[in-house]
């Protein structure tokens, strides 16, 4: 009978005493590892987080930088770094031809201030002029309409215009904006 009281306290004290093997093998091996694990998974999402952040920056400051590349494009457009005048005839002449018109003579001198005067006349009716004349101050190159004379015509009114086209003669402006339009 003692025996048998021996293979039953074996039998229950065996598995109790594997159960609690079990129980400190994970508390003291496999919790502290997991716990580490856990702190490494914490440093690694904070990480990521603050390179999404850094991402973002670099996000608003690339769209930053395409608006100054756009908006430098467009002072290259208004102010060109040349005269180039075969452009402003060009411009001068389909902005007449919108209204039905044609320039018959453009001319023009350059000066050394970054300053070109151009002379013409034009004539057309007067709703049609007024849009021209509208269209030159409106236009994106920089124009100033420095004299305008009218008189009548046949076919409304003629124009005489004396007007400034503006380049840019800052050598360092030409220099970026060239850069930006790479």
């Amino acid at each position: 009978m003692q025996r048998q009281t021996n293979n039953w306290l074996y039998l229950y004290l065996l598995p109790a005493m594997i159960v609690i093997g079990c129980f400190w093998y994970s508390y003291a091996v496999l919790l502290p590892t997991h716990q580490t694990q856990k702190q490494k998974l914490a440093q690694i999402n904070a990480d990521i987080k603050d390179k999404d952040d850094q991402l973002q920056g670099y996000t608003t400051a690339k769209s930053s930088l395409n608006s100054s590349a756009d908006t430098i494009k467009d002072l290259a457009l208004a102010v060109p770094s040349d005269k180039d005048v075969p452009n402003l005839i060009t411009e001068l002449e389909k902005m007449s031809r919108k209204y039905g018109s044609v320039i018959p003579s453009i001319q023009w001198t350059d000066t050394t201030t970054g300053v070109v005067n151009i002379s013409f006349s034009i004539s057309g009716s007067v709703s049609g002029m007024q849009s021209f004349v509208k269209d030159i101050e409106t236009d994106l190159r920089v124009f100033n309409i420095k004299n305008m004379s009218v008189a009548a015509s046949p076919d409304g009114i003629s124009l005489s215009l004396q007007i400034e086209a503006y380049k840019n003669t800052y050598s360092a402006a030409s220099t970026s904006v060239s850069a930006a339009a790479r």
